[in-house]
This record gives structure tokens, C-alpha cells and sequence, in this order.
């Protein structure tokens, strides 16, 4: 898996470096992923709040919003300085930060237990956990979802080795349960509430209480250390969006429901699982340590990562 990203790296710095052409010297440059869990990043790109936020700082940049498919390749344009700050989830950007990037947490994006799951066919006489023994149940290798899988079979007195593990991307694995050539997946927004509606899955187990699908903010510590003050008018502008998703998180899904790929009422209510804030509590931070841990230990990093090294909240202002 990571040397198929480590080639798509290659590939996508070459992209950005094409489309860094046409973009102005002091633009700061955004990558973010049209999914649930970004809603405030794309609320702010719709309503130009970050661009007000920096023409009200007196700062002659703009934004350059660059479009992802997977926060590995946000990672990778951050790693290739085509990028000066990027959204993503927690497992990337950890992975990024122990490979050497001089990367910076600079708030945290949003979290949600509940918007990613171990699931079942529906089909399937399986109502808890334990029952998946023997089961092939599928997982995406390296990810958030890959730490979840293991923290629930821990939970059910199991360990991987109790069930068929197989490595899949969420396409894959929307096809796989539909054709029934998996038993169970751990899935996350927006497939797992689309199988959820279309009554293809139910759920065994949501990330409550184990995992609370961590996304941040995290901009290249060179970029932040020269230009603080652009830092903290693009913190100003997701902050405007917060506010406006916590008072009507509703019209905000029905913004971007066709983006999501979900119907309106589907959106509406999958969007009403995110906490959308800046602040990074505690809780989080050893939740991120957490995660450091697992993936040490899984090998899927090589150097552990010091939390209070990669984080930086002081541009929340």
C-alpha cells in the first residue's frame, strides 16, 4: 500500500507543479477533500471566508484550494511544498509528520464517533462483534479505520487473527458488500450512511467511547513560522464556518449533499454526528497518542511522533 502511495506522490507532485503555475506567489495554498467530515473547510471555500478573513488582516493573499481524493496524497503535496496547509485525518498526517516533514497540528478539523462503523450485511445472522469469528471483514490498511477495526475485536476478547482480514478501499468494499463477497466492513461517512439507508448493512459498532475519527488542520511548519498572521486569518475564516454549521448544520448539508453523494435528508442527518471546533481538549490529544502508539507498534511508522512537538495552537486567535 505504501509504496502505491509513495508512486503516487511522485505523480501528484508533478500535478501540483503544473497547477502551481498559474497560481500567485503569495497565495497560500489549501488541500482539503470533498467529504462529511471537511463540511466547515468547504463551507468556507463556498463563502469566501477565508479570502474576507485575509483581505480584513490587511494581507494581500489569496487562496488556492487544491482538491484531494485521500488525505495521503494531501500528506504528499504538503511533503512536495505544493501545498503550504492542508485538512486531514490524524492517521495521514501522523504518518506524514514521522516521515520527516516539518509539519505543524494547528487545530484540530472536526471529530465524530459515529460517522465510522464496523458493519455487517444485513443479510447475515450477526448482532454483535464476537460473532464476526471467522468472518472475512475488510479494512483499509494504514487508516483510521484500520486502528478501529482492532480496538473493537480487542473489546470482544479478539484479535485480528479470529477473523479474514482483507485490505480494501471503500469502493471496493461498497461493491464487495453488495455482492456479498465480504461479510463485514469498517466503514465511514459517506458510504457507511448511504449502505446504512439502502438497507445493505446494519451496524455492530460505531467509534464511540474508542475512537473519535480525528481530522486537523496541519499547515508546514516553515510556511506557519513566515507567515503566522495568514495562519491564523485562515483559523478566523473555519471558525466563521463553524459557527454558522452549529447554528444551521441542516442548509450546510443540504450545500453540499450532491458533493457527499448522499440524499438531502441522508446528509442532514449524518452531518448532525460532527463536532466542528478549533480547540484541541485533552481528550483528543491522548486519543492522538493513542494513535501514535498503535501505529508504532503496527509498524506503519518507523519513528514515533512527539504530541506536543507536532502541536502548535498557537495561531487560534
Amino acid at each position: 500500500m505504501f509504496k502505491y502511495i509513495h508512486h503516487l506522490g511522485a505523480v501528484l507532485a508533478l500535478l501540483l507543479a503544473l497547477v502551481s503555475v498559474s497560481a500567485s506567489a503569495s497565495d497560500v495554498r489549501i488541500g482539503y477533500m470533498p467529504y462529511l467530515p471537511y463540511t466547515n473547510v468547504l463551507y468556507a471555500k463556498e463563502k469566501n471566508l477565508i479570502d474576507d478573513e485575509l483581505k480584513k488582516a490587511g494581507l494581500d493573499q489569496k487562496v488556492k484550494w487544491v482538491q484531494f481524493s485521500s488525505g495521503g496524497l494531501v500528506s504528499e503535496g504538503m511533503a512536495a511544498k505544493e501545498l503550504d496547509m492542508g485538512i486531514l485525518g490524524i492517521v495521514p498526517a501522523t504518518i506524514g509528520r514521522s516521515a520527516g516533514q516539518n509539519s505543524k497540528l494547528i487545530a484540530l478539523g472536526s471529530t465524530a464517533p459515529k460517522s465510522h462503523a464496523l458493519v455487517v450485511r444485513a443479510d447475515m445472522n450477526v448482532s454483535k462483534v464476537s460473532d464476526l469469528k471467522g468472518k472475512r471483514v475488510a479494512t483499509t490498511y494504514g487508516s483510521t479505520v484500520y486502528e478501529l477495526l482492532f480496538k473493537m475485536l480487542d473489546e470482544a476478547g479478539m484479535t485480528t487473527k479470529d477473523v479474514q482480514l482483507v485490505n480494501m478501499q471503500p469502493a471496493d468494499m461498497n461493491i464487495s458488500l453488495r455482492n456479498k463477497t465480504i461479510d463485514a466492513a469498517v466503514v465511514w461517512d459517506p458510504l457507511l450512511p448511504r449502505l446504512v439507508a439502502e438497507g445493505v448493512v446494519k451496524e455492530l459498532r460505531d467509534g464511540t467511547g474508542i475512537n473519535d475519527n480525528i481530522n486537523v488542520i496541519v499547515a508546514r511548519g516553515d510556511y506557519v513560522k513566515e507567515n503566522p498572521e495568514v495562519a491564523r486569518a485562515v483559523l478566523r475564516g473555519i471558525a466563521r464556518a463553524n459557527a454558522d454549521i452549529k447554528t444551521d448544520p441542516d442548509t450546510a448539508a443540504l450545500m453540499f449533499a450532491k458533493t457527499f453523494d448522499l440524499p438531502d435528508e441522508v446528509a442532514m442527518k449524518a452531518l448532525h454526528n460532527y463536532h466542528y471546533a478549533l480547540e484541541l481538549p485533552e481528550s483528543v490529544q491522548n486519543q492522538i497518542s493513542d494513535s501514535i502508539n498503535f501505529l508504532k507498534e503496527e509498524k506503519i511508522i518507523r519513528r514515533s511522533v512527539d504530541v506536543k512537538d507536532f502541536v502548535d495552537l498557537s495561531f487560534i486567535k
